[in-house]
């Protein structure tokens, strides 16, 4: 999968707000993310099944996932 910025706003089909470093759109999305990509692509709500097919496991965290919106860093 590749890897694209991931916000924390989106707002007016504009984004905002780019997490530090370059994530895949499950990690963006099924954390803090609201939309990814270059093209700035909202993210699934939770509850759709959308997001249920991005994000099978609720609370299933990826290596590198965030925790108060910061990178986690092992």
């Amino acid at each position: 999968l590749r890897t694209e910025l991931c916000y924390l706003t989106h707002e007016d089909e504009r984004c905002g707000a780019p997490i530090p470093g370059r994530h895949r759109v499950d990690a963006c999305c099924c954390s803090v993310g609201v939309a990814w990509g270059p093209e700035c692509d909202e993210c699934p709500e939770k509850g759709t099944p959308e997001y249920g097919q991005l994000c099978p496991r609720p609370g299933f965290s990826h290596r590198g996932d965030f925790i108060n919106g910061k990178p986690f860093l092992k």
